[in-house]
């Protein structure tokens, strides 16, 4: 099953527990300390020989959201614009080489669903955890100022946990403070390279069998917004 259909799953059964209306908007900053792939001259996991190359993909921005919230549920909808530098270190059993490093800029729409069940500390506070999902549809990516022509390749499905805080300013308005911390699923563009032989010409050049592993992507966000309660 494809990662959009998992999301929209969720969605459904998050909506399911509708209830208590409120919206609002805000900023958000967020990126992936991890990301990539590694590979390896040996042939399995077990044994995986020395290190030779790694591919990271490592990024950081921001970006504004709508959202919407239901009590016990949070939906939202945003852009993101963030950057990095994609790096291709390799190495011969285990010394370093000169390595190639290549700026990239992503542009994304996020769709995120989440779990939540707030206590109150208070008039004027609340406390909840979060859990849910979010999915990153990447609409533009360029390398080093030039635009790549597949970006859907670097789509992402999101697992988040964290916690947020509401303050209220009133009877209506309120100010949401959310802190999460995610796992991601890899891409297409780490997954196809995971495929056997599918970026190993410098191994075989080597008379190496060739491993490639991917990279634990994962990294933090943090919300700020306004909402207002009907």
């Amino acid at each position: 099953m494809k990662k959009s259909g998992v999301f929209l799953i969720f969605v459904f059964l998050a909506a399911g527990n509708l209830a208590a209306l409120s919206i609002g908007a805000g900023a958000f900053l967020g990126g992936d300390l991890g990301g990539g792939v590694t590979t390896w001259s040996g042939s399995s996991p077990t044994d995986r020989g020395d290190l030779f190359r790694t591919r990271a993909l490592p990024y950081f921005g921001g970006g504004g959201f709508l959202f919407f919230d239901a009590k016990y549920v949070e939906l939202s909808f945003g852009f993101f614009v963030a950057g990095g530098k994609y790096t291709t270190e390799p190495k011969i059993s285990s010394v370093p080489l000169p390595y190639n490093e290549i700026a990239f800029t992503y542009t994304k729409l996020n769709f995120g669903a989440f779990y939540k069940h707030p206590f109150s500390l208070g008039k004027t506070l609340s406390i909840f955890p979060l859990l849910g999902l979010e999915y990153f549809a990447v609409m533009s990516v360029k390398e080093n100022a030039v635009e790549i022509p597949e970006p859907g390749e670097f789509n992402s499905l999101w697992l988040k946990a964290g916690g947020g805080m509401d303050i209220a300013l009133n009877s209506r308005l309120y100010i949401r403070v959310n802190a999460l911390y995610g796992l991601r699923a890899y891409t297409q563009f780490e997954a196809e390279r995971l495929l056997p032989g599918a970026a190993e010409i410098d191994l075989v050049v080597l008379g190496a069998a060739g491993l490639t592993l991917p990279r634990l992507g994962h990294g933090p966000t943090v919300k700020l917004a306004l909402g207002y309660r009907f």
